[in-house]
């Protein structure tokens, strides 16, 4: 219990200052761009990158006995120099990343499947994220075979009251397992689905349109176990890069 308060003071002071109170997701400012429609598609873009649901696992199954509970923190590398950042956030000033403290929970069930949820929820931000995920290992890896899986996931924005935002993903994973390490990689889609709502005046006269848009990623990491205690780094990349760390506990 200690290692994780450890952890999430670690997490909240990281967050803190890459993403202050003044910088929520807020549209007010989009009025003042050329194309607000393109930049509202741009927009919706990186945050699918950033707002998806991350792995932060091997393919292999915990099986029937097993679970994992865990802090992860996600960076996202994100372009602040850009307008359509700029004109996102209530003081104009976007950080050079997001940094997205969450807790990931996950549950080994029979067949090789796995259940897991999220929660984020970034300090003096109306960013919050809640998550689900399904994922199948069709072959549950062995000495000499890798793991390979399939998994699905859904995340759904919180907090932001002038978006409608989520994202379904569906990605390919393998992971082959050595004493203390598993290294492990996949590929993915993440489709979002993004629409304004509630925009304060003037911007509520710009009427945009929902963006529907389909993106493609891949992803490696490597678990590092010691005996109930487990550290995981992940990469995401992507038109917009992500790097992904997880302290949990399981079996």
């Amino acid at each position: 219990m200690k290692r994780f308060l450890f952890v999430m003071l670690i997490v909240g002071g990281i967050s803190v200052p890459a993403w202050g109170g003044d910088n929520d997701i807020d549209l007010k400012n989009f009025i003042d761009l050329t194309d607000p429609q393109g930049a509202f598609e741009d927009l919706s873009r990186d945050m699918g990158y950033a707002l998806n649901l991350i792995p932060l696992a091997p393919a292999e199954p915990l099986g029937i006995t097993g679970f994992d509970i865990g802090a992860e923190l996600s960076l996202i590398d994100i372009d602040q120099r850009i307008p359509y950042w700029v004109n996102s956030v209530s003081d104009r000033e976007p950080p050079p990343y997001l940094a997205i403290p969450k807790v990931h929970v996950q549950k080994g069930l029979p067949a090789g499947i796995d259940l897991g949820a999220i929660y984020a929820g970034t300090p003096k931000s109306n960013i919050q994220l809640i998550g689900a995920e399904l994922k199948w290992a069709f072959i549950d890896g062995s000495m000499v075979m890798p793991a390979l899986a399939l998994r699905g996931s859904y995340t759904r924005l919180l907090g932001v009251d002038q978006l409608n935002f989520q994202t379904q993903g569906v990605d390919l994973s393998i992971s082959k397992g050595l004493p203390f390490l598993t290294p492990y990689g996949g590929v993915g889609g993440v489709f979002v689905q993004s629409e304004t709502k509630d925009l304060p005046p003037p911007s509520n006269l710009l009427d945009l349109e929902k963006v529907n848009v389909a993106l493609f990623k891949g992803y490696v990491g490597l678990r590092i176990s010691l005996t109930f205690i487990n550290f995981t780094a992940e990469v995401d990349f992507a038109e917009v890069n992500s790097y992904n760390f997880k302290l949990s506990a399981g079996f």
